[in-house]
């Protein structure tokens, strides 16, 4: 899933090597937490504890790793 995710930066993401670094972690942050939370209510993932933390935890995480995946795509390209 890494690899198919990695490979649509050059296309339909490409707009997110514009952004700042600030500006990359919000919308990695953003749309990494919504889109697991989402997927909680859909039953697709279950947590332990509540959504608030989870969704914390996914925000801080998505708020490291897309800026470094758009960071790794921009040396690779």
């Amino acid at each position: 899933i890494w690899l198919a995710f990695s490979s649509t930066l050059h296309s339909s993401l490409f707009w997110l090597r514009k952004l700042n670094l600030l500006q990359q972690s919000l919308v990695g942050g953003i749309g990494g937490a919504v889109s697991y939370v989402a997927g909680a209510k859909l039953g697709a993932v279950e947590y332990q504890f509540s959504v608030m933390p989870a969704f914390a935890w996914h925000f801080l995480n998505w708020c490291i790793l897309l800026p470094l995946i758009v960071k790794i795509h921009r040396s690779v390209d």
